[in-house]
């Protein structure tokens, strides 16, 4: 059974160092007195429904909400979020939103935004949904017309989106519920692995789009060795 623990406040002593050992300034922090007590837990089953109860769990953002993502590890089932209350653990929401991919962040002004690929005609783009983090519905959207993996982060009163152009990608609920992916691990030189464009797209809080930079090819990529992945 997965579950989801609570987020526990726990003080640290803090403890100086005489000037010989450290500069007065420095400090270090001292074990705890006692181990965290959970304040309470929720399988992700009784959240989601019994459709996530075999799903993976992950926190993607903790401020006066949690957000909780589920993943099933399956083809053609997308995952969901839903923020919750971190005193209760009681789900914020009238429903989890299906469908999000990528991730999501908090800003500084407690907005709540989330990325995704969806379709726009026959292309897929990356869509950012600018969310009310107590009722989850969308309070305004915005297109960036580039597919691939995007990531979303907080940065002030707003957020940045970055994403990583891929071509020949589709969206897990297109994908067929039969299918299978077949791994084929390939190393190779770094002439062998196409060049990765990065493009960096700064939004305010309220869902407007400041800027976009393109940093030169592979900026801040560190080459590994990718594997290939068909699907049959």
């Amino acid at each position: 059974m997965l579950s989801i623990g609570a987020l526990v406040l726990s003080v640290f002593g803090v403890l100086e160092r005489g000037e010989a050992a450290q500069p007065p300034e420095s400090r270090t922090l001292g074990q705890m007195a006692a181990p965290p007590e959970a304040r309470w837990s929720v399988d992700a089953a009784s959240l989601f429904g019994k459709d996530f109860d075999d799903a993976s769990v992950s926190v993607e953002a903790a401020d006066d909400h949690l957000l909780v993502r589920v993943s099933r590890n399956r083809l053609g089932r997308p995952s969901a979020v839903l923020a919750i209350d971190p005193d209760t653990g009681r789900p914020l929401w009238r429903a989890p939103r299906i469908g999000w991919e990528n991730s999501c962040a908090i800003s500084r002004d407690k907005r709540l935004a989330c990325t995704r690929m969806a379709r726009d005609g026959a292309a897929i783009v990356t869509r950012v949904s600018f969310v009310d983090p107590d009722t989850g519905d969308d309070v305004a959207t915005a297109t960036i017309p580039i597919s691939g993996s995007s990531r979303i982060m907080r940065a002030g009163d707003g957020f940045l989106v970055l994403i990583v152009e891929m071509e020949n990608i589709t969206l897990p609920e297109e994908i067929p519920v039969d299918s299978t992916l077949v791994p084929v691990a390939g190393f190779g030189t770094d002439a062998d692995v196409p060049p990765l464009q990065t493009v960096i797209t700064r939004f305010d809080s309220r869902g407007h789009a400041l800027w976009t930079v393109r940093p030169p090819l592979d900026q801040g990529q560190r080459w590994s060795p990718k594997p290939r992945i068909w699907l049959r």
